[in-house]
């Protein structure tokens, strides 16, 4: 019916509602998809590591209805962008269509970058607990295990998703002309970008103040305190993590204002060199104005002249006039 409605209209196509119904078709599809294969991918990771995980029967028991989603979610995955992609090209968008392509790029590169964080602090935090907990190392039991199976599991999911939709609106938002500054001024990418950077910000502050202060209590000699823990593991972590994609994002800010800079002074040279032209074009046509107006006075003379002599001519060759009462 919609469609019908489409083949009408055309303009309906462009329409923030329309595009919102696509953008979150995707959204779901591809859930429907990545959810299952991140659960599939961590219990294979656990069994490869050989800690928990089960039999093969076990793992389809406990993974089969998340499983059976995928084919359904990979047909209406690939199918919904294909057919947004094309929509797109055949009607264009509207201003409120593009604010619904930039929120849906930029909200799930959000999710996929909190995942993805999520992630690598798991990695992380398990390397530097191996390596820092006294106990780990001496126990028997493969602690590191199920933090490096989700760890990988995540970061193997979101983190494609993530470069995929970043890469997208960065290309766009490297660009000089026009297109690139209504990208770089948009509100998603700046909610987005000074999101990122404040929370990232606060991860830093929070982490790096917990650690110091438990490494300020240890060296004060406070009894009970074990610095090699793995909260602190857990907590340095967290701030390695938070350092670089708050650097990430930071250098996409100030390139952002670099290429605002540079896209200022550009069209306010063209609009000067406008101003001149279009100033130049005026004095031209003064002077075209002027000399035209000076001819015509000339003309006009001589027309008048012309005509005084033509009465003085008349006046003398006209008869002497009779008194005809005298």
């Amino acid at each position: 019916s919609w469609q019908l409605i489409i083949d009408q209209t055309p303009h309906e196509a462009a329409t923030a509602l329309r595009r919102f119904y696509l953008y979150a078709s995707v959204v779901v599809s591809a859930l429907a998809v990545l959810a299952p294969v991140a659960m599939l991918l961590r219990e294979l990771l656990l069994m490869l590591f050989g800690s928990g995980g089960g039999s093969t029967a076990e793992l389809l028991m406990k993974l089969g209805m998340p499983i059976s989603f995928v084919p359904a979610g990979l047909i209406g995955w690939f199918w919904y962008r294909r057919y947004l992609r094309q929509e797109a090209e055949r009607y264009g968008e509207s201003a409120e269509a593009a604010t619904i392509r930039r929120i849906y790029y930029y909200a799930v590169a959000a999710t996929a970058l909190v995942l993805f964080w999520l992630g690598l602090v798991e990695i992380l935090s398990a390397l530097l607990d191996a390596l820092m907990n006294r106990n780990a190392m001496l126990s028997s039991e493969q602690i590191w295990a199920n933090p490096l199976a989700t760890g990988l599991s995540l970061i193997a999911v979101s983190g494609p998703i993530w470069m995929q939709h970043w890469r997208t609106v960065q290309t766009v938002a490297r660009q000089a002309d026009e297109a690139g500054h209504q990208e770089r001024n948009s509100a998603p990418r700046k909610i987005y970008l000074y999101g990122v950077a404040l929370a990232g910000a606060l991860l830093v502050l929070f982490n790096t103040s917990q650690v110091l202060y438990r490494l300020l209590l240890l060296a004060l000699g406070e009894p009970g305190v074990d610095f090699f823990t793995t909260q602190t593991a857990n907590e340095i972590a967290q701030g390695l993590v938070a350092i670089v994609l708050w650097t990430v994002h930071v250098l996409a800010i100030r390139g952002d204002s670099q290429l605002e800079t540079a896209y200022a002074t550009t069209h306010e040279a063209a609009y000067v060199a406008t101003g001149e032209g279009q100033l130049a074009a005026s004095r031209g046509t003064r002077a075209q104005l002027t000399g035209r107006i000076a001819t015509l006075e000339r003309e006009l003379a001589k027309a008048q002249y012309e005509l005084a002599v033509l009465d003085a001519e008349i006046d003398q060759a006209s008869p002497p006039s009779t008194d005809i009462t005298a």
